[in-house]
Order: structure tokens, then C-alpha cells, then sequence
């Protein structure tokens, strides 16, 4: 373990201060923006890596012959017992489908953010 992470907010920043006289300057926004934007870039990076990987695992060819099934059959009873056994292969897409709409959202606000690295950076050069 770091000795950084067993540091409380309050001894991190101030450990960073006194540091500051040594560095030719203090961190700008951007700097802090990029760090921000890299940790989350990589944890979405992390979270679509497991998620493929749920993706592959989803074998919906059982779910399908059911759905086969279901269509040829005309009796109400086979059915409701053919749904019944389908609906767990579609709850699972569905988690699917959603966990990709989460992360599709999740990689618009690392966009936005990369973005606002490029307004602070112009903004910093203009004060130069």
C-alpha cells in the first residue's frame, strides 16, 4: 500500500503545498483535469473490458430454439412455458443492453471533460 493513500485529505494537501515552493510552478486546471480525466477514462476502459467479456459469455442459441419453438406451437399452455424458460436469456440481454447505455453516457461525460483540458489549456496560454 502507498503511504499516499493512508494520508487524510488534510495531511495530502498540505504535504502538496509545501511542495509547491520546489515546483517551478503550481499544477494548473489542466494538469488536474487531465489526472481527472485519465482516471476515469481508465476505469471506463476497465468497465467496457468486463463487460465484452459478459457479452461473450451470453449464449442466446438456447434462447432461440425456444423462441422456434414458440412460434410453431399454437397451444396457450407450451406457449407460456416456452416464455417462462426464455425469459431469464432476455433478462440477461436486456442487463446487457442497459450496461451499454450506461457506458455509452459514461463515455460522453470523459469526452466533455477531455474537452474542458483543451478550453483550460487555451485559457492558460493566454495568460502566459
Amino acid at each position: 500500500m502507498d503511504i499516499l493513500d493512508e494520508m487524510t485529505k488534510e495531511e495530502l494537501v498540505h504535504w502538496v503545498r509545501g511542495r509547491v515552493f520546489f515546483m517551478q510552478s503550481p499544477p494548473k486546471m489542466s494538469d488536474i483535469l487531465f489526472y481527472r480525466w485519465q482516471v476515469k477514462a481508465e476505469g471506463i476502459r476497465k468497465r467496457r473490458e468486463k463487460h465484452l467479456k459478459y457479452g461473450e459469455s451470453l449464449n442466446m442459441s438456447k434462447r432461440d430454439e425456444y423462441a422456434q419453438l414458440f412460434n410453431k406451437t399454437s397451444n396457450m399452455e407450451e406457449k407460456m412455458a416456452l416464455a417462462k424458460k426464455m425469459e431469464p436469456y432476455e433478462k440477461k440481454f436486456r442487463d446487457y443492453l442497459k450496461e451499454s447505455e450506461v457506458i455509452m453516457r459514461a463515455d460522453k461525460k470523459v469526452d466533455k471533460l477531455y474537452a474542458q483540458i483543451d478550453i483550460e489549456r487555451a485559457k492558460e496560454k493566454e495568460k502566459c
